[in-house]
């Protein structure tokens, strides 16, 4: 199956073309910033971290748990932050559970 894409297509049909080829039926339903595609684009260790807030860990418990700084785990998180375009734990929390991201 030869697959074409003009250069003019959206983002969202390139993901839909190329998750059809791939066999990633979960992505074929893809819109720009949707959740599935936020979580794809997180790290493993954005995603443990994420978890372990999720269990009501705090920072230095995750940092402990997940043999790293403070420092380290916060770094993370900043960057899990700005790919969910959220500012806050919270936030971040919140929409893992309602989108069922974990």
């Amino acid at each position: 199956m030869a697959l074409i894409l003009r250069k003019e297509a959206s983002l969202q049909d390139y993901v839909r073309n190329i998750a059809h080829v791939a066999g990633r039926g979960d992505l074929e339903q893809w819109r720009e910033h949707s959740w599935a595609f936020v979580r794809m684009m997180l790290t493993d260790t954005e995603i443990a971290v994420l978890r372990e807030y999720l269990r009501g860990r705090t920072t230095a418990a995750t940092a402990h748990l997940l043999h790293m700084s403070e420092g380290t785990v916060k770094t993370h998180m900043g960057n899990a932050y700005r790919k969910m375009g959220v500012h806050s734990r919270a936030e971040a929390i919140r929409i893992c559970v309602r989108e069922h991201l974990l």
